[in-house]
């Protein structure tokens, strides 16, 4: 009877933190705004009830598994994207100027790329001292632009140092400020969601989007340092807008003014 009864305990230890996965996946369900709502329903009815029948034997574990379980559930945030010159930026602004945090994939990749950090030797030592700005010794960005985009080698190269530390870095800071800190509005920016498979771990899943000949004015007037054929290599190597429509929860349409993108933001996050 004992014997049963350590099987019980270490099996109902080893299935607790399923309850994170199960949260999660709720969580995920829920935020699928083109999911039909009995859809939604029944699904949640299910992982409830799974939850339950995983630790109806034992108080302890069920409160422990519901904890993991409302953990898994938290660490879903919504992920904001887009193509180049979309207004991903604005939308960001926006929103941080009405109380949300934004985790900026963008501020990250420069973060990590600083003088001294692990990310920062990986780059020297792949791409050599000619990324490097003679005067500060920091990684010249626009130097490292040009080399990568012109060369779809070394762009993979590159995603391939520098992604886990900013994939590891968001991952860290959602589970500060959602869990730690407890904060309601948290929203996930980054520029390649759908690339780096980061969409899985986001919902709703909000794009913005411009028309194709839009997309390049604007960021033409953007970047004047650039020419026109790196910039368009630069969206070229992006999952084309249409795929990451067809791919999103939510859309911004941001083909006329700021106050109508403005707008359509209030109508899918509490401002």
């Amino acid at each position: 009877m004992a014997y049963f009864q350590v099987v019980r305990l270490v099996l109902g230890y080893s299935l607790t933190p399923f309850s994170f996965v199960l949260g999660f996946i709720l969580a995920k369900c829920l935020s699928m705004r083109r999911s039909r709502p009995e859809f939604k329903a029944a699904f949640a009815s299910l992982l409830t009830a799974l939850q339950i029948l995983l630790f109806k034997e034992s108080k302890w574990h069920f409160l422990v598994g519901l904890l993991f379980a409302c953990i898994g559930y938290r660490s879903l945030v919504p992920g904001l994207t887009g193509g180049l010159g979309t207004g991903k930026s604005s939308v960001s602004t926006f929103l941080r100027s009405h109380g949300w945090r934004v985790i900026d994939a963008d501020e990250i990749s420069r973060n990590i790329l600083k003088r001294g950090t692990p990310a920062y030797r990986q780059v020297v030592k792949a791409f050599g001292s000619s990324v490097l700005d003679k005067a500060s010794g920091e990684v010249d960005r626009m130097r490292l632009r040009h080399i990568v985009f012109q060369d779809a080698a070394k762009r993979r190269l590159l995603n391939r140092l520098t992604h886990p530390w900013i994939i590891g870095t968001i991952l860290w800071r959602i589970f500060k400020f959602r869990i730690c800190l407890w904060e309601q509005r948290v929203v996930v920016d980054i520029p390649l969601l759908f690339e780096t498979k980061f969409n899985l771990l986001c919902g709703p899943v909000v794009v913005v989007c411009v028309a194709e000949d839009l997309q390049l004015q604007r960021l033409v007037l953007r970047d004047r340092t650039s020419s026109e054929e790196l910039l368009r290599s630069m969206i070229r190597s992006q999952l084309p807008l249409k795929e990451k429509v067809s791919l999103a929860d939510i859309v911004l349409d941001n083909n006329s003014t700021l106050d109508n993108l403005f707008e359509q933001i209030k109508q899918h996050f509490p401002c």
